[in-house]
């Protein structure tokens, strides 16, 4: 698929699918949106703040030990 992909266009993109209630039909659909920017960026640029923030390690532990009670 990402070889597909990358035939398609040399610039960055975002590829995004439609399921679940989103899904018109019951087949794979997908969405390729070309970008500048990666998710992150888009993002911290959407919610005005930064890109990159550098976390305690408390905090780290924390978030690490709330995924893994997800998995």
């Amino acid at each position: 698929m990402v070889r597909g992909i990358t035939k398609l266009t040399k610039k960055d993109c975002i590829l995004v699918q439609n399921y679940g209630q989103h899904a018109s039909q019951v087949h794979m659909h997908f969405h390729v949106i070309p970008c500048t920017l990666g998710i992150r960026e888009m993002i911290a640029k959407y919610e005005k703040i930064p890109a990159r923030k550098r976390q305690s390690v408390a905090v780290l532990a924390k978030i690490a030990n709330e995924i893994k009670h997800m998995l």
